[in-house]
């Protein structure tokens, strides 16, 4: 059967008074590989649905990693899988690559995104409704400089809203990603253990020495949310004691971001591990602490004393 493009919405939607700002940065400013791509409404109207395509117009980088660990934001019409009316997997927030609407996908110039809000007070892992703004995403690219683009995919309904008319956009949008200075300060004592395991911009991350490997907040009870979660406490166990021999880069072990203390412990008889015992100690001092409580995770960690 011939392939059509997937439509997140119907496509008759009549046009919304509501705009939603829709924008781009390089996390960390110039250096970092790191870009984020924010959203922000002025309606009480909320963000039901994105489906933009990010592509690099500018440079020959190709967008290497994404992260879209916003729990409001779950549903990905085009891979979601539902049997006898129940979710069995939520699929993914990037579009086949064999999508003849969608780009490349990752470790190309272009990515097409599709994320949904679904939320039911009676659903306990996804009760609340989407704020009105925030971070959309996060994805590192493979080289600098170079310049991104994001704008609305057509055919899934570029930003949809609640009421399931079309948003006012500012879109497209550009960034530039400038190869300016370090993300990780030069006169730092963990600098040179930074360029020995690969630069990893997670380590730029101001959260990141106490336990924010993800630099994002999940929630944790009914509308509070927590810095060092459950997610910080997955990537830590996917490097948990593995010899430092047996890693290569931060693209290939992301789980370097788990390495809080920035040092290599002793594990076994003349080895050592990057993600160990130290860095467990560390999470935990900070792990489920509301981000709302008088003394939330401290953001001191690129600070240089």
């Amino acid at each position: 059967m011939r392939k059509i493009c997937f439509v997140l919405i119907a496509l008759l939607v009549s046009p919304a008074l509501a705009d939603v700002s829709v924008t781009c940065s390089q996390e960390g400013g110039a250096g970092s590989d790191q870009f984020i791509v924010e959203y922000s409404i002025d309606d009480a109207n909320l963000p039901r649905a994105f489906g933009l395509d990010i592509e690099v117009i500018v440079g020959t980088a190709t967008i290497d990693t994404l992260d879209y660990s916003d729990p409001c934001f779950w549903v990905h019409p085009g891979t979601i899988v539902i049997e006898s009316g129940s979710v069995t997997d939520e699929g993914t927030a990037v579009a086949p690559s064999d999508d003849p609407c969608a780009l490349g996908g990752l470790t190309t110039q272009g990515v097409t995104i599709e994320m949904g809000s679904l939320y039911d007070p009676n659903d306990t892992a996804h009760q609340d409704p989407p704020a009105s703004s925030g971070i959309l995403l996060r994805f590192t690219v493979s080289d600098l400089p170079c310049t991104i683009e994001v704008r609305d995919n057509a055919a899934r309904g570029g930003v949809v809203l609640e009421d399931a008319t079309a948003a006012v956009t500012d879109l497209p949008s550009t960034c530039e990603m400038e190869i300016g200075e370090e993300c990780f300060p030069s006169a730092h004592p963990d600098y040179a253990q930074w360029v020995t395991v690969g630069k990893p911009t997670t380590w730029c991350y101001p959260k990141q020495c106490h336990g924010d490997a993800t630099n994002s907040s999940e929630p944790f009870g009914r509308g509070k949310y927590v810095d060092v979660g459950s997610q910080d406490v997955t990537l830590l166990l996917s490097g948990y004691n593995k010899y430092t021999t047996e890693y290569s880069d931060p693209i290939t072990h992301p789980w370097i971001a788990a390495d809080f203390t920035h040092s290599q412990e002793p594990f076994g008889r003349g080895k050592y591990v990057y993600v160990g015992s130290q860095d467990v100690t560390e999470l935990l001092i900070w792990y489920n602490v509301y981000t709302t409580e008088t003394a939330p995770t401290p953001s001191d960690c690129l600070d240089v004393p």
